[in-house]
């Protein structure tokens, strides 16, 4: 049984429509290691019976979102690979608490670095569009003003079920750091594509066939760009590449995400390089090791 308390927050993460996926896994690693550190169980075996199933809650709080449940099953590998050399739950959960400080560390890292690699895409005079909100392209296009470059950013509305307009978000954002942008109704994408350079987006997972999943209009995005042969890219640490198999399945979509199929997609921009969507498997083998914790 999950500490109530414990339990709202992941309730709090699953109905959650306004933060991002980097955020959410940084609450994701926040809410293990409050539950760590408040556990009351008399021994070991206990401890990590919590754990896990605190973790599984996690990673089904937000299947779209694959860095939730990444970075919660990488926090919880870590624990119990720790206990299987130290078995006093006091040294343990000093561990566990040192380890979720540095895997946010990690995480906080790995986006700048798809930031800053992204910016070597960006040219003087571009012309750029994106929608919904991604905290790492608005990242990546600060770091670029701020190093001297001159674009525009066209900004489709991305307006949710709840009516809240995800692109306006981005234009305050970026307007606050000196970026031109204008904002357009999503129904005029393709109308306003003729004037685009290259599209940059974020991601909220990538699929091991290296399909997207993000917020919508992100496929009216896509098709569109891929219509008149507009270089189409996403943003996106490894950490958002989801392991599980999910190749000539359709998988069921939240509410506001669209999927978008690698053929659409120019490239992704990780912390470690710009790669090619069938490259995405070679990457989730790492990851796919820290999911042995949901089994069993």
């Amino acid at each position: 049984m999950i500490n109530p308390k414990i339990a709202n927050r992941v309730k709090a993460i699953k109905v959650d429509k306004i933060h991002g996926a980097t955020w959410l896994s940084e609450e994701a690693i926040s809410i293990l290691s409050q539950a760590v550190q408040e556990s009351r169980a008399e021994n070991l075996r206990h401890f990590i019976t919590e754990l896990k199933e605190i973790t599984k809650a996690l990673a089904q709080a937000r299947p779209d979102m694959a860095s939730v449940a990444n970075y919660a099953c990488w926090f919880t590998y870590e624990v119990i690979t720790h206990s299987q050399k130290e078995s006093d739950l006091n040294s343990l959960k000093a561990l566990a608490k040192a380890k979720g400080n540095e895997i946010i560390e990690v995480a906080r890292q790995a986006v700048l670095k798809v930031a800053r690699n992204g910016t070597h895409l960006i040219q003087l005079l571009d012309t750029i569009m994106t929608c919904s909100y991604s905290a790492t392209v608005c990242q990546c296009l600060e770091i670029a003003k701020g190093e001297g470059e001159d674009f525009y950013v066209i900004i489709a509305e991305s307006k949710s079920l709840g009516g809240k307009p995800y692109g306006e978000m981005t234009a305050e954002q970026l307007k606050s750091s000196g970026i031109s942008t204008k904002v357009i109704r999503d129904d005029e994408i393709i109308k306003h594509m003729p004037e685009v350079t290259k599209v940059l987006v974020g991601a909220d997972s990538i699929l091991r066939d290296g399909s997207l999943i993000n917020g919508t209009p992100t496929y009216a995005l896509a098709s569109a760009a891929s219509a008149i042969h507009i270089p189409f890219y996403s943003l996106c640490q490894t950490a958002k590449f989801n392991p599980r198999n999910c190749e000539g399945k359709n998988p069921e979509l939240e509410a506001g995400f669209d999927k978008i199929p690698p053929q659409l997609v120019t490239g992704i921009i990780t912390e470690f390089d710009i790669i090619s969507p069938c490259q995405v498997s070679h990457y989730t083998k790492e990851i796919k090791k820290y999911w042995q914790v949901l089994v069993g």
